[in-house]
């Protein structure tokens, strides 16, 4: 058993675990999160049956409260991801699919269908990473890494739910602008990265995508009455994906203080 002093960034907590393993493959669980009992055996049996894959994901269940409710939606269901990522997977059977190389470009395109308790990596693969884990940051520190990953590795898709996810009331996650902007500087250093693999239609797209991330960005400014903060973020997506509604938005962010408070009034 190792154990790290908490310091509020995740990533050299979860980069000295992976420093300590030893075994074939690493996977992850966050304190207050849950495994499903049948989780390492549907992992390790999609391993084995496609020996080129060097990473397992698996869709998962978000819950405030245990047992969650009958009926509950799965993230990945909600996210239409078998629907949208069709072109991506080949069923390999037993709800196994293989991944193929536009894997990458769904997820940035798309949306990054897993989290960090619903991946497993071969050891050999996540050691030859020149590095692990960002440890500057307190949220989306993880997100590099799985575009690292996607971009150049083979991944496998497992169609059940095998870990959950607690929600809790002013978790990190929850800090909606803090969100917004770590999330644009992840999908703008991966627009980089991925620049050899995307279309120039790819690349409006996904300059598109930013620029929404920069829209809501600016809305929770406006919502505070950061007015200064929204007509700069306002402006870096009118600068990506220029929209008559955006450019709206933008000019309500010069009105005084208080017709701004009306406007929030009136959308809230």
């Amino acid at each position: 058993m190792h154990s790290r002093p908490h310091s509020g960034y995740p990533g050299p907590t979860r980069n000295h675990g992976i420093s300590q393993a030893r075994g074939r493959y690493v996977a992850f669980l966050d304190g207050d999160d849950l495994y499903h009992p049948q989780k390492i055996q549907r992992i390790l049996a999609a391993f084995e049956a496609d020996p080129e894959t060097d990473v397992v994901i698996h869709d998962l269940l978000h819950f405030d409260f245990w047992p969650p409710k009958d009926g509950t939606a799965s993230y990945l269901s909600r996210g239409r991801f078998l629907e949208l990522a069709k072109d991506c997977l080949e069923h390999a059977g037993d709800g196994v699919y293989i991944c193929n190389n536009d894997l990458y470009r769904f997820m940035s395109l798309q949306f990054v269908p897993f989290q960090t308790d619903a991946i497993a990596i071969k050891a050999t693969a996540l050691f030859s990473e020149p590095r692990w884990f960002r440890e500057d940051l307190r949220i989306g520190e993880d997100g590099e890494l799985w575009f690292r990953l996607a971009k150049r590795r083979r991944f496998a898709f497992v169609n059940r739910v095998l870990s959950y996810y607690r929600e809790r009331a002013g978790s990190i996650t929850a800090d909606r602008e803090l969100f917004f902007i770590r999330t644009i500087q992840l999908h703008k250093e991966n627009l980089e990265r991925g620049k050899d693999v995307f279309s120039l239609g790819d690349v409006r797209l996904y300059k598109a995508k930013i620029a929404k991330l920069f829209f809501d960005l600016g809305y929770q400014y406006f919502r505070r009455l950061s007015l200064q903060e929204a007509r700069t973020a306002f402006k870096e997506s009118l600068h990506l994906d220029f929209r008559v509604s955006v450019l709206l938005a933008y000019l309500k962010s010069f009105v005084p203080q208080h017709l701004a408070r009306k406007f929030r009034q009136s959308v809230d």
